[in-house]
Protein backbone atom coordinates (compact mmCIF):
# COMPACT_ATOMS: atom_id res chain seq x y z
CA UNK A 1 0.00 0.00 0.00
CA UNK A 2 3.06 2.24 0.16
CA UNK A 3 2.54 3.37 3.75
CA UNK A 4 5.56 3.04 5.99
CA UNK A 5 5.08 1.08 9.22
CA UNK A 6 7.51 -0.26 11.79
CA UNK A 7 7.09 -2.72 14.66
CA UNK A 8 7.86 -1.08 17.99
CA UNK A 9 8.93 -2.79 21.21
CA UNK A 10 6.68 -3.23 24.21
CA UNK A 11 9.13 -2.45 27.03
CA UNK A 12 8.23 -4.29 30.23
CA UNK A 13 9.57 -1.35 32.25
CA UNK A 14 6.54 0.68 31.09
CA UNK A 15 4.02 -1.73 32.66
CA UNK A 16 4.48 -0.39 36.24
CA UNK A 17 3.54 3.10 35.00
CA UNK A 18 0.01 1.74 34.56
CA UNK A 19 -0.33 0.57 38.16
CA UNK A 20 -3.11 2.30 40.07
CA UNK A 21 -4.00 2.70 43.73
CA UNK A 22 -7.72 2.90 42.94
CA UNK A 23 -8.20 0.64 39.91
CA UNK A 24 -6.93 -2.61 38.44
CA UNK A 25 -5.11 -0.66 35.77
CA UNK A 26 -4.58 3.02 34.93
CA UNK A 27 -5.39 4.01 31.36
CA UNK A 28 -2.58 6.56 31.15
CA UNK A 29 1.05 6.28 32.08
CA UNK A 30 3.77 8.83 32.55
CA UNK A 31 4.42 11.70 30.17
CA UNK A 32 7.00 10.00 27.95
CA UNK A 33 6.61 6.92 25.78
CA UNK A 34 2.89 7.45 25.19
CA UNK A 35 2.62 5.29 22.07
CA UNK A 36 4.42 2.35 23.63
CA UNK A 37 2.62 2.80 26.97
CA UNK A 38 -0.71 2.72 25.11
CA UNK A 39 0.32 -0.53 23.45
CA UNK A 40 1.36 -2.01 26.82
CA UNK A 41 -2.07 -0.98 28.16
CA UNK A 42 -3.90 -2.61 25.25
CA UNK A 43 -1.83 -5.79 25.60
CA UNK A 44 -3.46 -6.32 29.01
CA UNK A 45 -6.76 -7.01 27.23
CA UNK A 46 -5.51 -9.39 24.53
CA UNK A 47 -6.33 -12.95 25.45
CA UNK A 48 -5.28 -16.36 24.31
CA UNK A 49 -6.92 -18.60 21.73
CA UNK A 50 -8.42 -22.03 22.45
CA UNK A 51 -4.97 -23.61 22.15
CA UNK A 52 -3.62 -21.24 24.80
CA UNK A 53 -1.57 -19.22 22.32
CA UNK A 54 -1.40 -15.43 22.45
CA UNK A 55 -3.87 -13.91 19.98
CA UNK A 56 -1.99 -11.86 17.35
CA UNK A 57 -2.78 -8.18 17.59
CA UNK A 58 -1.51 -4.76 16.56
CA UNK A 59 -1.63 -1.28 18.01
CA UNK A 60 -1.72 1.13 15.10
CA UNK A 61 -0.84 4.53 16.51
CA UNK A 62 -1.93 7.21 14.06
CA UNK A 63 -2.02 10.26 16.33
CA UNK A 64 0.90 11.94 14.59
CA UNK A 65 0.29 11.21 10.90
CA UNK A 66 -3.52 11.32 10.96
CA UNK A 67 -3.70 15.05 10.25
CA UNK A 68 -1.58 17.12 7.86
CA UNK A 69 -1.44 20.83 8.69
CA UNK A 70 1.13 21.46 5.98
CA UNK A 71 1.09 21.19 2.22
CA UNK A 72 -0.23 18.18 0.31
CA UNK A 73 2.43 15.71 -0.84
CA UNK A 74 2.18 12.50 -2.83
CA UNK A 75 -1.25 11.01 -2.23
CA UNK A 76 -1.49 12.74 1.17
CA UNK A 77 -3.67 15.81 1.01
CA UNK A 78 -3.97 18.61 3.53
CA UNK A 79 -5.99 17.95 6.72
CA UNK A 80 -7.25 14.41 7.46
CA UNK A 81 -4.81 11.96 5.88
CA UNK A 82 -6.58 8.62 6.12
CA UNK A 83 -3.31 7.27 7.47
CA UNK A 84 -3.11 3.43 7.35
CA UNK A 85 -6.49 3.01 5.65
CA UNK A 86 -4.73 1.80 2.49
CA UNK A 87 -2.59 -0.58 4.54
CA UNK A 88 -5.58 -2.05 6.39
CA UNK A 89 -7.56 -2.50 3.16
CA UNK A 90 -4.58 -4.25 1.52
CA UNK A 91 -4.21 -6.47 4.61
CA UNK A 92 -7.86 -7.55 4.51
CA UNK A 93 -7.63 -8.15 0.75
CA UNK A 94 -4.59 -10.39 1.33
CA UNK A 95 -6.45 -12.37 4.00
CA UNK A 96 -9.49 -12.81 1.76
CA UNK A 97 -7.34 -13.85 -1.21
CA UNK A 98 -5.68 -16.53 0.92
CA UNK A 99 -9.01 -17.90 2.19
Amino acid sequence: AGELVWPMPLPEELRPTLDSQVADLANIGERHGGMMTAAVFLREFVGKDKAGEQIPWAHIDIAGPSFNNGRPYGYTHKQGTGCTVRTLVAYVEDILAAA
